[in-house]
């Protein structure tokens, strides 16, 4: 099979800034590896038709990419300490990502972030393109600290899939979007750099705020600090013991107030219920237990979480995630199984 013209791949997003257009795996890797991280690649054997088309753009703080694939190759990378990279935009094909002993499938209605210190696997599938991002980690950090007011205390750690049928979430992609637009179309007012830190800044607040991970709560409670400490003692320990089965009056008294004025706390200076909170915790435990399931269902799941009636958990869980439990235990199977 002789080598597929390069003129015959479809037309990449960022044309104007090529970084790559080849047929050679070492040509590859070591661009890849200049542009993100030191990393590992595999071809199968018997593909004499690889071709890789790849294009990169840095500004201020991110980096973007779109590339495309002929054929299935493999990407392995050790711990990337300095950056998380957000694969979110399929233009065709699908790819899938292992990280964490998790693992995500990258198509038109879902995406991955990789967050630092882990060792990742990517698979790009044959007739494989996307958009990929990478964030500086001490960017997105400079960005927590600064909607918190506190000093970050461990690094962020993003869930690995995104969920794209999320409204916030397909925003920010529509966001990128639509700066790749301006380029392609040498729209010259993304050049100055005051500009392109405001777009890096809406790009990172955007995932602060709509993709969970392990210190969503500070920002939930970031904006309450005002407020009362039973209250802010009360959601740490929820956050902490988010199954445990406490009662209302328990808490109270576990911070020294009547349940009056802890029900009264909630409802001022948060803007919902004491049991609104307990329960979106554990909407939030048990996506996190969906998503790698281990071998339990739904019923095990929900149970295990603090949910005793199926049919109110889905429904509430459909309400937060846009999605029933059982697809979400669905897409988990279906990803861990490749």
């Amino acid at each position: 099979m002789s080598l597929p013209d390069p003129k015959n791949i479809p037309h990449l997003p960022l044309a104007s800034f090529p970084a790559l257009n080849t047929s050679d795996l070492d040509e590859l890797r070591s661009v890849i590896s200049t542009n993100y991280h030191p990393m590992m690649m595999d071809v199968p054997r018997n593909r004499r038709d690889f071709l890789v088309h790849y294009n990169h753009l840095f500004l201020d703080g991110i980096s973007i990419s779109a590339h495309k694939n002929t054929s299935h190759f493999q990407v392995k990378s050790g711990p990337i300490e300095t950056s998380y990279i957000l694969q979110f935009m399929t233009l065709s094909g699908a790819a899938g990502v292992t990280y964490k002993n998790k693992q995500a499938l990258i198509t038109a209605y879902s995406g991955a972030i990789v967050s630092p210190f882990r060792n990742c696997v990517n698979d790009h599938y044959e007739g494989n393109s996307q958009i990929a991002v990478r964030i500086e980690r001490e960017e997105l950090e400079s960005c927590f600290e600064m909607l918190t007011g506190k000093e970050i205390p461990q690094g962020v750690e993003f869930d690995l899939a995104m969920n794209l049928k999320n409204p916030k979430l397909a925003g920010i992609r529509d966001f990128v979007q639509f700066i790749i637009r301006q380029l392609d179309q040498g729209n010259s007012f993304i050049e100055p750099s005051m500009i392109q830190t405001h777009l890096k800044d809406a790009i990172l607040l955007g995932l602060l705020t709509a993709q969970p991970h392990n210190l969503t709560y500070l920002l939930q409670m970031q904006r309450y600090d005002s407020g009362p400490i039973y209250v802010r003692r009360v959601e740490e320990y929820i956050h902490a013991n988010p199954t445990e089965q406490i009662t209302a009056p328990q808490l109270a008294r576990k911070v020294g107030v009547s349940l009056r004025s802890l029900q009264l706390g909630f409802q001022k200076h948060r803007g919902y219920t004491l049991s609104s909170f307990i329960k979106n915790e554990r909407l939030s435990l048990a996506r996190k237990n969906l998503l790698q399931p281990l071998g339990r269902n739904v019923t095990e799941i929900a149970f295990q979480c603090g949910f005793n009636h199926l049919s109110q958990f889905s429904a509430d869980y459909k309400k937060k995630f846009g999605e029933l439990p059982h697809t979400t235990l669905f897409r988990a199977a279906g990803n861990n199984a490749r």
